[in-house]
């Protein structure tokens, strides 16, 4: 269930920060204080080599997606999840990528944007209503 691309490209320019991007179905986000990801690791059947997990290396935000090779597990940066997080809230792209470059001034939307609509994590897009106002114009 990819992006319409020729969908998105007819919205107006001037509307697209205020669009709303539908995540994938599957898509579920995960912060932790704790190293969720490791932890999920070694205790998975058939798992080999060092079963230990250091609980002060620090936490994890986690993207988990079903693909058609299964269950991904991705580690996210606190700016991505941020991101991701607001517009599963139903924000616009404006205010999405706005609380992520609050918690990373460097955050890199277009980087962002691409990597997840290629991924298929972004799958689809709601454009705002158009006013009485603006129609008449």
């Amino acid at each position: 269930m990819p992006l319409d691309f020729g969908a998105l490209a007819a919205v107006d320019p001037q509307r697209l920060p205020e669009l709303r991007l539908g995540l994938h179905p599957s898509a579920r986000l995960a912060a932790s204080p704790f190293p969720i990801l490791r932890i999920w690791q070694t205790n998975q059947p058939g798992y080999e080599g060092d079963d230990r997990v250091d609980l002060g290396k620090g936490g994890d935000t986690l993207l988990v997606l079903r693909a058609l090779q299964g269950i991904v597990v991705e580690r996210i940066g606190a700016a991505v999840h941020a991101f991701l997080a607001a517009l599963a809230a139903n924000e616009s792209l404006a205010q999405a990528a706005a609380y992520a470059a609050k918690v990373d001034g460097a955050f890199d939307l277009a980087a962002v944007l691409r990597e997840h609509v290629v991924n298929h994590t972004i799958v689809a897009f709601r454009a705002p209503p158009i006013s009485d106002k603006e129609s008449r114009s």
